[in-house]
């Protein structure tokens, strides 16, 4: 047997044969890419499938754009990269935008734009007709593609349009825009101006950054994210666009962007969005529609629940705000809300038996479910009510595999369910955490501490039940049901104002999924200091503290220096429960820290006298470890 086993182990293979495989697999995957398939990935020279450079007869634009389509070349150090610039086409995706936050917008009247990659213009166009800015600059780095659909603009009689042309990823360039253009009206103000600190509504920034693949930055994912991140940094030192006050920016994007300055779950939480939630506020006007659940790091979503009951909350936030959405732009989620919100008596708070019986009856009556169920409960709900299985007592193949299918997509679901009950033992033992923090009479914290060591008995029995996966599955769901109802809202899409507009790939050309943000940089708080240098500590902090956001807190901190878990006691949020803190750190992980507790963390490390040295500088981290963060993918 011995014998047997060793013969079945794989044999060292030549650096020949290495070699002669690298170069097949290599063949293999140009062949690939150069297979012309409707749908899927995206092929040939352009990056688009034949599906995605379909055009639409409603939209003209995306008609006229296809005439002259050709792929964009860039340079990133030794790198060449092609990459294709999408361009909204929908003129009602743009009307209906300034019309769901036109009252945001009313106060920028007559204000100046810079408008950075307006490309085709249908967007430059319709905001400067419901603003009539004083001016309007149109930054343009691809003239040769863009140029003529620009001019239309720039030479109507009376234009308040201005082309100016260059490389957007170099950041003097804006700095000479803002000299030329915008600085002979609005003078940059004096640091100790206290208008400097306030919105300037006499300058809004705007620009589509949408690019098919994601065009790289400099050492940096992504230029989107080393852009955004440029913007509103640079305010700190009241720089660039906010030298007369706080700019507030609207940008176009891939949907790809979102997840990685806006997570829709916690599971995804990492080091750019708390970056991103230190420097400003974000909020998502347009969303693409939701898809399947799938697998992979890009696809994780909370449990469907949690999923409806966050839409349940915004949408009657945005309901007493006033931002109603209009019909064409909502989806089956809207529905399902709206109908969880009227079961529930308007908590949203549903249990998966009583979600999966409605979900079901959803999906047959023709409702798209995507992105709430997984495809294979789908393909069941389907399955079942065209009522292919078969006759009773006849086995056939397609009968067979529905078996199969049910067995399995059951065992799926009863999983679920089990994980509910444990995680709702979870939430009890944070409420008595909670109530335990808030309570100075000691009778009635030795009461409370009783009742909390009985249900953290239970919760480790019923727990050490579960099988392996399923325990792995309980801190991301415990950790996004807290994220979900904790006062604290750890992520910005929490505290999102209202639900975002809808849009359709087919609304911009080549088919690409899209989003718009609005971003404003925040306010610095009255007596600091430097602000800049703060923030410097705060980003330096940020990169090994989130180099695994699954980590316990404590473990995470004492990986800084041997000792600095002791640091924990002078973060005053982290024993706030009206903060998000909580009495147990022992599972309070990394991803669940609020912007708040890592400045008090960085604050408490940079006054700490064992701190390592070195560590006086703001630099400090990410030189040490340079190596290990260069290039890092969620950047």
């Amino acid at each position: 047997m011995l014998s047997l086993i060793r013969s079945l182990r794989p044999r060292p293979v030549s650096a020949t044969v290495q070699q002669c495989l690298r170069i097949q697999r290599r063949n293999v995957a140009r062949k690939e890419a150069t297979t012309k398939k409707k749908g899927g990935r995206p092929v040939g020279k352009t990056g688009f499938s034949k599906e995605q450079l379909e055009t639409a007869e409603q939209y003209p634009l995306s008609q006229e754009l296809a005439k002259n389509f050709v792929p964009i070349v860039t340079h990133r150090g030794r790198k060449k990269h092609s990459y294709s610039r999408p361009q909204i086409v929908s003129p009602e995706l743009c009307d209906d935008v300034l019309s769901y936050i036109g009252p945001t917008l009313e106060r920028h009247r007559g204000c100046d734009i810079i408008d950075i990659n307006p490309g085709a213009g249908l967007w430059s166009s319709k905001l400067h007709e419901f603003l009539q800015p004083r001016k309007h600059i149109l930054v343009e780095s691809n003239p040769e593609i863009f140029e003529q659909h620009l001019k239309n603009l720039v030479e109507q009689p009376g234009s308040r349009y201005k082309l100016v042309t260059g490389d957007i990823s170099k950041f003097e360039f804006f700095e000479d825009i803002m000299k030329e253009h915008i600085r002979p009206d609005q003078p940059p103000l004096d640091p100790n101006d206290p208008r400097i600190n306030e919105p300037n509504d006499k300058l809004l920034v705007t620009g589509s950054l949408i690019s098919n693949p994601i065009v790289p930055g400099y050492g940096i994912k992504s230029l989107v994210r080393q852009l955004l991140l440029y913007f509103n940094e640079i305010a700190l030192t009241h720089g660039l666009f906010h030298s007369h006050g706080r700019a507030r920016q609207l940008f176009w994007m891939n949907n790809e962007e979102v997840s990685s300055m806006l997570p829709k779950t916690i599971v995804q939480q990492h080091k750019l969005p708390i970056i991103m939630d230190r420097l400003c506020d974000i909020t998502e006007v347009v969303a693409s529609e939701s898809t399947a659940r799938g697998t992979g790091t890009g696809n994780l979503k909370r449990d469907a629940s949690l999923e409806l009951e966050s839409v349940v909350r915004s949408l009657e936030l945005g309901k007493k705000s006033g931002f109603e959405l209009p019909a064409h732009r909502r989806t089956s989620f809207h529905d399902f809300a709206d109908d969880v919100s009227a079961m529930t008596n308007g908590t949203g708070i549903i249990t998966p038996a009583e979600l999966l019986d409605y979900l079901r009856e959803a999906e047959a009556s023709g409702k798209s479910t995507a992105g709430l169920l997984n495809e294979s409960l789908r393909e069941l709900f389907k399955e079942e009510e065209k009522k292919t299985a078969g006759s009773r007592g006849t086995r056939t193949k397609k009968g067979e595999q529905l078996s199969i299918l049910r067995s399995t997509s059951l065992y799926v679901e009863r999983s679920r369910e089990t994980r509910w009950h444990v995680i709702n033992l979870a939430e009890q033992i944070h409420k008595l955490e909670c109530d335990i923090l808030r309570t100075s009479n000691e009778a009635q914290k030795q009461e409370l501490q009783s009742k909390l060591d009985t249900l953290e008995s239970e919760y480790q029995t019923r727990a050490s039940k579960l099988s392996s996966m399923n325990r792995g599955y309980l801190a991301g769901g415990f950790d996004d049901r807290l994220a979900v109802r904790s006062p604290t809202k750890r992520l910005l899409w929490d505290r999102r104002p209202f639900e975002p507009l809808s849009s359709h790939p087919e609304e911009a050309w080549p088919k690409t999924r899209t989003a718009l943000f609005d971003i404003m940089p925040r306010a610095i708080p009255a007596g600091t200091a430097n602000a800049s240098e703060d923030f410097e500590y705060f980003k330096d902090l940020i990169q090994p503290l989130f180099d695994i956001p699954s980590l316990p807190l404590h473990q995470a901190v004492e990986g800084l220096a041997p000792g600095a878990s002791e640091l924990l006691k002078e973060v005053e949020a982290l024993s706030d429960p009206e903060k998000g803190g909580r009495l147990n750190l022992n599972d309070f992980r990394v991803r669940m820290l609020t912007t708040e507790m890592v400045e008090q963390l960085s604050k408490a490390f940079r006054e700490w006298p064992f701190r390592p040295p070195g560590s006086d500088h703001p630099n400090f981290f990410r030189s040490k470890w340079h190596s290990k963060f260069e290039g890092e993918d969620r950047m």
